[in-house]
């Protein structure tokens, strides 16, 4: 019987994780940092999480002030999935014009660092998840490789980490701090079994078309990818419905066609956490992945940021309309 790994050779395969993490800029509930300080205590991986985090991406629809999102299942799945969307918007560059640059730049990828954590001010509440983009999660990254701090969430001599937050929408900042010395998650064992029970797993699922199959896929768990091309159909059925809410007689800039025809995906079951949107300063971060593809140059000068997410809002609703 193979033995399980020791704490010390979990540390190193987490750190060899962390190097390889992109992070340029570009139970419970879900806690959100407030304004100020907050202590917060990360929660070792339960179920059949492999590390304490999963990363999560979304897609935004234009136009939707990022409430209409898709999660990206292949950058949620680190690549075992495709994604319809992902493709579309590699065809956007390739078409190569201002307004597919436009509409490619806001259906990109935008990531996120998913974990279980309690909150040392409302620890009644349980486990609750917490949403971090990269500037939050290279400060937590940096200390798990710091050798004085490493298995920061560690139950027995973990460390809890404040969290100082201050300023509003694109000036909010955040400062990730350790406490000065290591800890336990709680006192009362019992305590620490039950939080342990109650954190989510946080491993992706992709569920089907099939509801009795999806019921028991999803047992757990609180947020899922969707297959292929069920997620392309829904994207499609969006786009429609943001048109016909629109006045169909708008002048729209032509350009040329680009689509994207759905391939066959293997079923290999993945899986992701719960269909939710963080409303939260942080959603505000430069944490795209694509943003280096996409220079300014690459669009005129003188186009406003107004006139380019009009560009992008009606260049979508056109090219996705039914033929």
């Amino acid at each position: 019987m193979k033995s399980a790994p020791s704490r010390q050779d979990r540390l190193s395969a987490l750190r060899d994780k962390l190097s390889k993490v992109d992070l340029r800029t570009g139970g419970g509930g879900f806690f959100s940092p407030p304004d100020g300080r907050s202590v917060i205590r990360i929660l070792p991986e339960v179920g059949e999480m492999t590390y304490f985090y999963q990363q999560v991406g979304t897609h935004t629809l234009p136009g939707t002030d990022n409430k209409k999102q898709f999660y990206c299942p292949n950058f949620t799945s680190e690549g075992e999935l495709k994604c319809p969307i992902c493709e579309y918007v590699e065809d956007l560059k390739k078409a190569g014009d201002k307004a597919s640059l436009a509409l490619a730049s806001s259906l990109r990828v935008k990531r996120k660092f998913w974990m279980n954590v309690i909150d040392r001010e409302h620890e009644s509440q349980g486990p609750q998840i917490f949403t971090p983009g990269v500037m939050v999660f290279g400060q937590i990254s940096s200390l798990i490789g710091d050798p004085d701090f490493g298995d920061i969430f560690d139950i027995d001599k973990g460390i809890d980490l404040i969290i100082n937050r201050k300023g509003k929408n694109l000036e909010t900042e955040y400062q990730v701090n350790p406490k000065r010395n290591d800890s336990p998650l709680s006192e009362d064992p019992e305590l620490v079994e039950t939080w342990l029970e109650k954190a989510r797993d946080l491993t992706p699922i992709e569920v089907t078309d099939d509801k009795e199959e999806d019921k028991e896929l999803t047992k757990g768990h609180v947020l899922f990818v969707l297959p292929y091309d069920r997620l392309w159909r829904e994207f499609q059925a969006s786009e429609s419905d943001e048109e016909d809410s629109e006045d169909e007689e708008d002048e729209r800039p032509a350009r040329k066609t680009v689509t994207t025809k759905p391939s066959t995906v293997s079923k290999a079951k993945v899986r992701t956490v719960g269909k939710r949107h963080v409303e939260d300063d942080e959603d505000l971060e430069e944490d795209d992945l694509e943003e280096e593809d996409l220079e300014e140059d690459d669009l005129e000068e003188d186009t406003t940021k107004e006139a380019k997410q009009e560009i992008a809002d009606r260049t979508v609703r056109r090219h996705l309309r039914p033929r």
